[in-house]
């Protein structure tokens, strides 16, 4: 009888923790990080800038994808990859009419304590809302930025934006990046891209978004 007892406590046991299997966190956007993914940001879409000659460049959206990504630690050639929590993400591919250089806009939340996200795959920890401009790998290339920095107000042709980030450009390169000759970007996080001042020192502002 006893052994019949300590049979069914064991397979209880095993039962339970077999229920209670940890999962690795996934960091994913809140309901009000919903309201900053750029919706109006769809495939086909063209956003217009005018300067102050009346110069206009067009930037339209080709693609966008939102999905869950697992951060990892790149080894290299014979190396093996490390594995860490994973996070959800958004990005959106534009290209320049004229030139047809590509730039994405990418929006990410993750741990705010990185290696202690790695050090604990099981426990939700503070997290927090990234953005980067830049090349199609945003995580190498482009300008970082996090969504509870200080913001800026801006009136741009009648419309005021209150949310804006001005995102400088330290590296300006003919041959690549984010809008190739931008030095400074005007980012506003519920409207995405509304200005950029040029190497040439040209203002350029959102016009429309037809």
């Amino acid at each position: 009888m006893k052994k019949l007892k300590l049979a069914l406590i064991l397979a209880a046991i095993i039962l339970l923790s077999g229920g209670c299997k940890k999962e690795i966190v996934t960091y994913r956007f809140t309901e009000e990080d919903k309201l900053k993914l750029l919706p109006h940001y769809i495939e086909g879409k063209i956003f217009t800038f005018v300067n102050e000659n009346g110069d206009t460049r067009k930037f339209k959206v080709v693609e966008f994808k939102q999905g869950i990504f697992q951060e990892r630690e790149y080894r290299g050639l014979g190396g093996n990859d490390e594995y860490y929590f994973f996070y959800e993400y958004k990005h959106v591919d534009l290209i320049d009419i004229e030139t047809q250089n590509k730039f994405r806009i990418s929006i990410y939340r993750k741990p705010i304590n990185i290696d202690l996200a790695k050090e604990n795959l099981f426990k939700e920890l503070p997290s927090q809302l990234l953005g980067t401009i830049g090349k199609s790998d945003p995580f190498t290339f482009g300008i970082h930025f996090i969504y509870d920095g200080i913001t800026s107000t801006f009136t741009f042709n009648g419309i005021t934006y209150v949310n804006v980030y001005e995102l400088p450009q330290k590296d300006v390169k003919k041959d690549g990046g984010m809008l190739i000759d931008a030095t400074i970007t005007y980012y506003d996080e519920y409207q995405g891209i509304i200005g950029f001042d040029d190497i040439n020192n040209h203002q350029w502002r959102l016009k429309n978004s037809k």
